[in-house]
């Protein structure tokens, strides 16, 4: 797994191609429960799959975004 804190600078991380699969989705919720400053999570260029993406809408962590790119 990725060192998510090595790629957040301010209130933006920027996990973009770097191989994230469904597997990583609950390292990267919980690095954002812990952090609830961020509000800019990139995410483009990756692997995750379906339920890697149920798992980031259901997510609690991740409502103080402003902005989630998956694109």
């Amino acid at each position: 797994m990725i060192d998510i804190k090595s790629k957040a600078e301010g209130n933006v991380v920027n996990l973009e191609n770097c191989r994230i699969v469904d597997r990583d989705v609950s390292s990267i919720i919980e690095f954002m429960r812990q952090n609830p400053k961020i509000t800019n999570l990139k995410l483009a260029w990756n692997t995750i799959g379906v339920a890697g993406a149920k798992e980031l809408a259901t997510s609690e962590a991740l409502r103080n975004l402003v902005v989630l790119d998956l694109a």
